[in-house]
């Protein structure tokens, strides 16, 4: 995700983590700003990241990592991201308070992503506790389509699933390709920032959240939260094959679908079932409420991916469209068919994230 592929959060510590600024407070209508925020631009922004080359792991009470200036290789991209941005989100960009450009020792794409992260100290070491880091493999990877079908196939290995053509398009039907590094990085900050918006908007009480609209299109409730850890945190891994599969055999797998396809099903088919790309596909059809195939691996991811899902779509330029391959089964695209009032449950859900991020 942040999209990590690790998403990792400590401070309540969590799951990518977090707590308020500047959202809602309690008694104004969702969308509605608390408080004037800050004044900020890409410079003040950039100001805030750096680069983190040693081995960390956020945890509750630990200390800021040891840091470096970021290199300039990396500056331009953030800078874009920042640009690409809608003033609201630019506005929670500037209320975190560390950013950090993450290098990781790894092999796979998803061990690589474990370098990106949202943490929400509850005890804060940097300013508020509100601090990011993203994995240099999104330069490597370079384009919001490479980055999406590396993060669903670390979840989905079996089945090949592949984005491809971002695009945004005008009403009048004008396309430009937005298949590019900015996107890729402002899809990453967005998700781990709303790992950290989690802890705001919806920990006090999951199955409230937007009187219970969000989570009922999608989920058999109650939902919960993140299970803790070995370690007794709240710190959500990548939801990779393997790691549903420790999570079933401790029992801290709670959250099932509402409606089919069930993961269960995707990851053990039994006779009679449909194929298994056909069941994967079915997570990203016209009539599927969710906004990721990621979204669909648990009521957090959900959360998260409508959050970067709405930071997508409502940035300057927005994504409008991407084709999504799915093996063996037919193509899809959540963003065209979202764009085009054909995803009536993903639009509530949508609109339970505050027009202020």
């Amino acid at each position: 995700m942040i999209r990590s592929t690790l998403i990792i959060c400590a401070g309540i510590i969590g799951a990518a983590c977090f707590l308020p600024v500047s959202a809602s407070s309690p008694g104004l209508p969702i969308g509605t700003a608390a408080m004037a925020a800050p004044a900020c631009d890409a410079a003040s922004f950039l100001a805030k990241a750096s680069y983190l080359s040693v081995p960390f792991t956020p945890s509750p009470g630990s200390a800021p990592p040891p840091t470096s200036p970021l290199p300039a290789s990396y500056k331009a991209g953030l800078i874009a991201a920042f640009n690409a941005a809608s003033p609201a989100f630019q506005q929670r960009l500037c209320i975190l308070d560390a950013v950090y450009v993450n290098t990781v020792s790894c092999t796979t794409p998803g061990e690589c992503h474990s370098g990106s992260w949202g943490w929400r100290q509850s005890k804060p070491t940097v300013g508020a506790g509100r601090v990011v880091a993203i994995s240099t493999i999104l330069w490597t990877e370079g384009t919001y389509s490479r980055y999406e079908t590396d993060l669903t196939q670390s979840l989905l290995p079996s089945v090949g699933i592949a984005f491809s053509a971002a695009q945004s398009c005008s009403p009048s039907g004008a396309c430009a390709p937005v298949d590019n590094l900015a996107m890729a990085l402002l899809a990453a900050l967005a998700h781990e920032t709303g790992h950290i918006r989690w802890y705001d908007l919806v920990e006090p009480n999951p199955n409230s959240f937007c009187d219970r609209r969000f989570f009922g299109y999608s989920w058999a409730l109650p939902i919960h939260s993140p299970p803790l850890d070995e370690s007794g945190h709240p710190f959500r891994h990548l939801l990779t094959f393997a790691e549903r599969e420790k999570l079933r055999f401790t029992h801290r797998w709670f959250d099932h679908h509402k409606n089919v396809p069930l993961i269960e099903k995707i990851d053990h088919p039994e006779r009679g079932d449909p194929p298994v790309s056909q069941m994967v596909h079915q997570l990203v059809a016209t009539a599927s409420p969710w906004p990721s195939p990621f979204a669909a691996m648990s009521p957090d991811e959900d959360f998260v991916e409508t959050y970067t899902f709405k930071v997508l779509t409502t940035a300057n330029p927005p994504l409008t469209s991407a084709t999504i391959t799915v093996p063996g089964a037919d193509t899809a695209d959540i963003a065209a068919d979202y764009v085009s009032g054909k995803k009536t449950e993903l639009t509530a859900k949508v609109a339970c994230i505050p027009a202020s991020f």
